[in-house]
């Protein structure tokens, strides 16, 4: 969870071979690769990529926005 005050946080990292971009809100997430990247968020698989995957936290588990 992110502190009250903040609005939300990005974070830069390489992750297989890829950079992957993880940029979480107090109930959201965003997920950008520059390439084809596996990511398991709540014990779900998602195939990250440029095109954004966007998730909205619904109580205690994530879910993916359409």
């Amino acid at each position: 969870r992110l502190p009250p005050a903040w609005g939300s946080l990005e974070v830069r990292v390489r992750f297989r071979g890829r950079r992957l971009v993880v940029t979480i809100g107090h109930d959201w997430l965003q997920l950008v690769a520059d390439g084809p990247t596996p990511v398991v968020v709540d014990d779900v698989a998602y195939e990250v990529g440029p095109r954004p995957v966007e998730l909205t936290r619904r109580q205690r588990h994530w879910r993916i926005e359409r």
